[in-house]
């Protein structure tokens, strides 16, 4: 692929960056939205196919829904690739921890990118367009709602943000409700293990705390 002026190996990190993202993303709410239209006489199997232990649609057995919180996509605002506001309150995603806006990840070429970016723009990929509901289930130390978010009442967008590699199982809170997600995309090298290297963002937030106090 030539584009005057412009070096084919920009080109080819744009498509790997933006565009191959963009298109697993869709190819995945679409095949998702053909089972529920196939499906909408009969009880939704596919979630209890995502989440088969889980009561009341949640991704644990030990959660319990204090609230819920829905927003229609245009009073939805992406905060980073974990966090969003919804309608006027802001949500953390229970469970799933994504690189900081200011995180940086190395490529399969050994070149640095924002990864944090990344994951806030495949979260707005993924919401857009979309009402978001949000079963939450407790309070952060920063007086965050936590909560199980979904588009349209349909997938989880903390399961889908995993699955796509932008996302990680955080097991001190998740239990491992979405590790089988994270394997997946290990082992298919999606979004961020597709490239050498990055560090979870727990790790990034202690050394970053480190650093300020040393």
């Amino acid at each position: 692929m030539m584009i005057p002026g412009i070096p084919p190996d920009s080109i080819w990190r744009v498509f790997n960056r933006v565009i191959a993202p963009a298109v697993i993303i869709a190819v995945f709410l679409l095949t998702a939205a053909q089972l529920r239209s196939s499906e909408k006489d009969e009880p939704q199997t596919d979630q209890a196919a995502i989440e088969p232990s889980a009561p009341l649609g949640l991704p644990s057995p030990n959660l319990t829904v204090e609230r819920k919180i829905s927003a229609p996509a245009e009073y939805v605002t992406v905060i980073d690739g974990d966090t969003l506001i919804v309608g006027s309150e802001r949500v953390r995603l229970f469970g799933v921890d994504a690189p900081e806006i200011e995180q940086l990840c190395a490529t399969s070429d050994i070149r640095a990118y924002m990864c944090g970016e990344e994951a806030r723009s495949a979260m707005q990929a993924l919401v857009h367009g979309h009402r978001v509901n949000c079963a939450v289930v407790d309070t952060d130390r920063y007086g965050r709602a936590v909560g199980v978010c979904r588009i349209d009442g349909g997938e989880d967008l903390g399961a889908l943000m995993v699955s796509l590699g932008f996302a990680f199982d955080w097991p001190t809170y998740s239990g491992g409700a979405y590790e089988h997600y994270q394997a997946l995309a290990k082992e298919n090298k999606q979004g961020l293990w597709n490239g050498v290297a990055f560090q979870f963002p727990w790790t990034f937030r202690q050394e970053l705390r480190r650093s300020a106090e040393g």
